[in-house]
Protein backbone atom coordinates (compact mmCIF):
# COMPACT_ATOMS: atom_id res chain seq x y z
CA UNK A 1 0.00 0.00 0.00
CA UNK A 2 1.44 3.37 -0.99
CA UNK A 3 0.78 6.11 1.99
CA UNK A 4 1.42 9.89 2.29
CA UNK A 5 4.51 9.44 4.49
CA UNK A 6 3.89 13.36 4.92
CA UNK A 7 1.11 12.34 7.09
CA UNK A 8 3.48 10.96 8.93
CA UNK A 9 6.28 12.95 9.14
CA UNK A 10 8.61 12.88 12.68
CA UNK A 11 7.71 16.69 13.27
CA UNK A 12 4.00 15.88 12.34
CA UNK A 13 3.99 19.00 9.75
CA UNK A 14 2.95 18.46 6.57
CA UNK A 15 5.47 19.78 3.96
CA UNK A 16 4.32 23.02 2.17
CA UNK A 17 4.68 22.61 -1.93
CA UNK A 18 5.41 18.66 -0.94
CA UNK A 19 2.89 17.67 -4.22
CA UNK A 20 4.20 19.43 -6.43
CA UNK A 21 7.62 17.73 -7.31
CA UNK A 22 8.34 14.74 -9.36
CA UNK A 23 11.21 12.55 -10.88
CA UNK A 24 11.40 14.06 -14.09
CA UNK A 25 9.36 12.96 -17.14
CA UNK A 26 11.34 11.72 -20.18
CA UNK A 27 10.25 10.66 -23.84
CA UNK A 28 11.09 8.35 -26.09
CA UNK A 29 12.23 9.41 -29.35
CA UNK A 30 9.91 7.95 -32.33
CA UNK A 31 12.19 6.23 -34.14
CA UNK A 32 15.29 5.15 -31.21
CA UNK A 33 17.00 1.84 -31.54
CA UNK A 34 18.31 -0.20 -28.86
CA UNK A 35 17.84 0.19 -25.10
CA UNK A 36 17.35 3.82 -23.86
CA UNK A 37 17.90 4.32 -20.01
CA UNK A 38 15.93 7.59 -18.67
CA UNK A 39 19.12 8.11 -16.42
CA UNK A 40 22.30 6.44 -15.35
CA UNK A 41 25.13 7.40 -13.24
CA UNK A 42 28.37 6.85 -14.90
CA UNK A 43 32.45 6.11 -13.53
CA UNK A 44 34.67 7.36 -15.79
CA UNK A 45 38.29 6.97 -15.33
CA UNK A 46 40.64 8.93 -17.30
CA UNK A 47 44.04 9.60 -17.67
CA UNK A 48 45.49 13.25 -18.59
CA UNK A 49 46.68 14.08 -22.32
CA UNK A 50 48.94 17.42 -21.41
CA UNK A 51 49.80 17.65 -25.31
CA UNK A 52 46.01 17.88 -26.50
CA UNK A 53 44.68 20.00 -23.84
CA UNK A 54 42.30 21.69 -26.73
CA UNK A 55 40.78 18.35 -27.64
CA UNK A 56 38.13 16.61 -24.49
CA UNK A 57 39.97 19.14 -21.94
CA UNK A 58 43.14 17.68 -22.20
CA UNK A 59 41.49 14.08 -20.76
CA UNK A 60 41.34 10.45 -22.53
CA UNK A 61 38.70 8.37 -21.01
CA UNK A 62 40.50 4.87 -20.37
CA UNK A 63 37.26 2.99 -18.60
CA UNK A 64 33.78 3.69 -17.70
CA UNK A 65 30.69 1.79 -15.74
CA UNK A 66 27.59 2.30 -14.71
CA UNK A 67 26.88 2.32 -11.09
CA UNK A 68 22.98 3.36 -10.74
CA UNK A 69 20.16 2.90 -13.30
CA UNK A 70 16.97 5.05 -13.45
CA UNK A 71 13.34 4.42 -15.20
CA UNK A 72 10.92 6.99 -14.96
CA UNK A 73 7.59 5.77 -15.96
CA UNK A 74 4.69 8.82 -16.43
CA UNK A 75 2.55 9.96 -13.06
CA UNK A 76 -1.44 8.44 -13.30
CA UNK A 77 -3.47 10.70 -14.51
CA UNK A 78 -4.91 13.13 -11.98
CA UNK A 79 -8.55 12.87 -12.06
CA UNK A 80 -7.71 9.08 -10.15
CA UNK A 81 -7.89 8.90 -7.00
CA UNK A 82 -7.61 6.63 -3.96
CA UNK A 83 -7.62 2.71 -5.16
CA UNK A 84 -7.61 3.30 -8.53
CA UNK A 85 -4.38 5.73 -8.48
CA UNK A 86 -2.82 3.65 -6.06
CA UNK A 87 -3.62 0.69 -9.20
CA UNK A 88 -2.04 2.82 -11.47
CA UNK A 89 1.28 4.15 -9.38
CA UNK A 90 1.96 0.40 -9.06
CA UNK A 91 1.20 -0.79 -12.54
CA UNK A 92 3.77 2.07 -13.73
CA UNK A 93 6.34 0.83 -11.16
CA UNK A 94 6.14 -2.45 -12.29
CA UNK A 95 6.73 -1.18 -15.98
CA UNK A 96 9.77 0.84 -14.87
CA UNK A 97 11.12 -2.41 -12.49
CA UNK A 98 10.71 -4.82 -15.92
CA UNK A 99 12.66 -2.62 -18.17
CA UNK A 100 15.63 -1.51 -15.70
CA UNK A 101 15.76 -5.48 -15.41
CA UNK A 102 15.84 -5.75 -19.42
CA UNK A 103 18.95 -2.78 -19.62
CA UNK A 104 20.80 -4.64 -16.53
CA UNK A 105 21.02 -7.38 -19.14
CA UNK A 106 22.64 -5.54 -21.75
CA UNK A 107 24.28 -3.93 -18.93
CA UNK A 108 26.30 -7.11 -17.59
CA UNK A 109 26.21 -8.72 -21.18
CA UNK A 110 28.45 -5.37 -22.45
CA UNK A 111 30.82 -5.02 -19.31
CA UNK A 112 31.74 -8.06 -18.63
CA UNK A 113 33.30 -7.09 -15.62
CA UNK A 114 29.85 -6.06 -13.72
CA UNK A 115 28.94 -8.30 -10.94
CA UNK A 116 25.83 -5.68 -9.73
CA UNK A 117 24.02 -1.83 -10.53
CA UNK A 118 21.89 0.02 -8.56
CA UNK A 119 18.31 0.26 -9.66
CA UNK A 120 15.26 3.20 -9.07
CA UNK A 121 11.67 2.79 -10.64
CA UNK A 122 10.20 5.66 -10.44
CA UNK A 123 6.13 6.94 -11.67
CA UNK A 124 5.90 10.65 -10.78
CA UNK A 125 7.39 11.47 -7.44
CA UNK A 126 7.28 7.90 -6.00
CA UNK A 127 9.69 5.51 -6.36
CA UNK A 128 11.61 2.13 -5.56
CA UNK A 129 15.20 1.16 -5.22
CA UNK A 130 17.60 -2.33 -5.14
CA UNK A 131 20.39 -3.85 -6.24
CA UNK A 132 20.34 -5.85 -9.33
CA UNK A 133 23.16 -8.52 -9.03
CA UNK A 134 24.81 -10.27 -12.23
CA UNK A 135 22.91 -13.96 -11.15
CA UNK A 136 19.56 -12.31 -10.94
CA UNK A 137 19.17 -11.55 -14.42
CA UNK A 138 20.17 -14.86 -16.39
CA UNK A 139 17.26 -15.71 -18.30
CA UNK A 140 17.12 -12.05 -19.80
CA UNK A 141 20.80 -12.20 -20.79
CA UNK A 142 19.72 -15.61 -22.35
CA UNK A 143 17.11 -14.46 -24.19
CA UNK A 144 18.93 -11.06 -25.20
CA UNK A 145 22.11 -13.14 -26.26
CA UNK A 146 19.66 -15.17 -28.58
CA UNK A 147 19.13 -12.54 -30.69
CA UNK A 148 23.10 -13.37 -31.67
CA UNK A 149 23.27 -16.09 -34.80
CA UNK A 150 27.06 -16.71 -33.15
CA UNK A 151 25.75 -17.13 -29.44
CA UNK A 152 26.07 -20.79 -27.99
CA UNK A 153 23.49 -21.13 -25.41
CA UNK A 154 24.88 -22.40 -21.75
CA UNK A 155 23.74 -26.39 -20.62
CA UNK A 156 21.01 -24.86 -18.22
CA UNK A 157 19.13 -21.73 -18.50
CA UNK A 158 18.33 -20.12 -14.91
CA UNK A 159 15.44 -18.09 -14.66
CA UNK A 160 15.71 -14.20 -13.41
CA UNK A 161 15.47 -14.07 -9.76
CA UNK A 162 12.86 -12.33 -7.98
CA UNK A 163 14.63 -9.06 -6.85
CA UNK A 164 14.04 -7.35 -3.65
CA UNK A 165 12.69 -4.08 -4.08
CA UNK A 166 11.78 -0.95 -1.42
CA UNK A 167 8.51 -0.31 -0.51
CA UNK A 168 7.13 2.42 -3.20
CA UNK A 169 7.81 5.88 -1.45
CA UNK A 170 7.23 9.68 -2.30
CA UNK A 171 10.64 11.68 -2.81
CA UNK A 172 9.67 14.27 -0.68
CA UNK A 173 9.60 12.41 2.52
CA UNK A 174 12.25 11.87 5.02
CA UNK A 175 12.21 8.11 4.65
CA UNK A 176 12.78 8.57 0.89
CA UNK A 177 15.80 10.84 1.63
CA UNK A 178 17.36 8.78 4.27
CA UNK A 179 16.81 6.36 1.18
CA UNK A 180 18.58 8.29 -1.49
CA UNK A 181 21.56 9.35 0.95
CA UNK A 182 21.87 5.79 1.54
CA UNK A 183 22.08 5.11 -2.35
CA UNK A 184 24.68 7.94 -2.35
CA UNK A 185 26.81 6.84 -0.07
CA UNK A 186 26.76 3.66 -1.96
CA UNK A 187 27.73 5.50 -5.23
CA UNK A 188 30.24 7.10 -3.39
CA UNK A 189 32.15 3.63 -1.44
CA UNK A 190 31.94 2.21 -5.04
CA UNK A 191 34.15 5.23 -6.31
CA UNK A 192 31.39 6.64 -8.97
CA UNK A 193 31.37 9.94 -7.35
CA UNK A 194 34.89 10.24 -6.49
CA UNK A 195 36.79 13.55 -8.40
CA UNK A 196 39.99 13.69 -8.58
CA UNK A 197 41.96 16.77 -6.62
CA UNK A 198 43.78 18.46 -9.56
CA UNK A 199 39.93 18.69 -11.84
Amino acid sequence: MIKDENKDADNGDLEIGAGDISFASTVPEKDARGVLVDFAILNLTAETQPLQRERYGGWRITAASVGLLVEVKRFPSRSLTGPEQESQILESLAEAKSDLIGQAGYLFLQDTNMSSVLAIAAAGPYWSGTTICLGDVDETMHSLSAKDPNYLAPGKQRPNQKLKWNNALRIDVPRSRDRLRTIYKTLKNMGVLEVPADV
